[in-house]
């Protein structure tokens, strides 16, 4: 097997990528990089900072941080848990769900774009390469 530039095609993909989210995420207010955050947040509302941190692999004075901006836009919100008193949950805002609805809308939009480009059985192997190299990278 010839090693080929498998790093730099996986980079330029992904680069690819950023740019279609940059343009949706642009219009919504939310950094390209935080996306994941809202679909955790709507996949799992009131969870706390900690569970976050841990699911997204961030830091949590990153997330702390990330978490404050998007308080102040209003996408999120923080509630006081109702079982301990110094603990918050997070969930999304109104503004918030739409803008996750957004963000699903454009990865439908992404994944129908990918399969366009590819035949059936093309597809099928990328997402099967795919999920391999994730199992085994882990």
């Amino acid at each position: 097997m010839k090693i080929q530039e498998t790093s730099y095609k996986i980079s330029r993909l992904y680069k690819l990528f950023l740019a279609d989210y940059a343009k949706l995420t642009k219009k919504i207010n939310i950094n390209v990089a935080d996306y994941n955050i809202f679909l955790t947040l709507e996949e799992n509302p009131g969870c706390t900072q900690l569970f976050l941190a841990q699911k997204r692999h961030v830091e949590r004075s990153l997330l702390t941080r990330i978490i404050k901006k998007y308080l102040e836009l209003d996408l999120i919100e923080r509630r006081q848990s109702s079982t301990n008193k110094s603990a918050y949950a997070l969930y999304l805002t109104p503004k918030g769900k739409r803008a996750t609805r957004s963000i699903r809308k454009m990865i439908n939009s992404l994944n129908e774009k990918i399969a366009k480009l590819c035949s059936s059985e093309e597809y099928e192997a990328l997402n099967g390469i795919l999920d391999l190299l994730i199992e085994k990278w882990n």
